[in-house]
């Protein structure tokens, strides 16, 4: 695991892998996969999509911005998805998800059908709370 990136860190960054375009996103650090940091983007809602679909909801977690001074309003981590993100992108730190919504975190990572098992798996070895 590189020594300047943690678990549980929240960076801002550009990432290339929302759609329909491209944009600045949080991510959070959930697991490393050959040293690579894995992130879960964190989202200001809860997309339709995913509200019309109720096996997707457990795959929603909310993070209060009381809890989280870096956000400006209350955000979801979508455990659906995990992205790559090289070392050299995570410069932005801007916190850490905190202690009390972690468990809710592998709760939903758990309760997640879309996540692939191998990250799946991963994120539930590393992130033991």
């Amino acid at each position: 695991m590189p020594s300047s990136i943690e678990l549980w860190q929240v960076y801002y960054l550009f990432c290339k892998y929302t759609k329909p375009s491209p944009k600045n996103k949080y991510v959070a650090i959930m697991c490393f996969d050959e040293e690579m940091p894995m992130s879960i983007l964190i989202n200001s809602e809860i997309h339709p999509f995913v509200q019309a679909r109720n096996h997707l909801l457990p795959c929603e977690v909310k993070l209060e911005q009381q809890r989280h001074n870096f956000l400006t309003y209350d955000s979801y981590l979508d455990c659906q998805d995990i992205f790559p993100f090289p070392e050299a992108q995570l410069i932005d730190y801007k916190g850490i998800i905190h202690e009390d919504v972690r468990a809710d975190v592998i709760k939903a990572v758990k309760a997640c059908t879309v996540l692939t098992l191998k990250f799946k798996m991963k994120i539930l070895e590393q992130c033991k709370i």
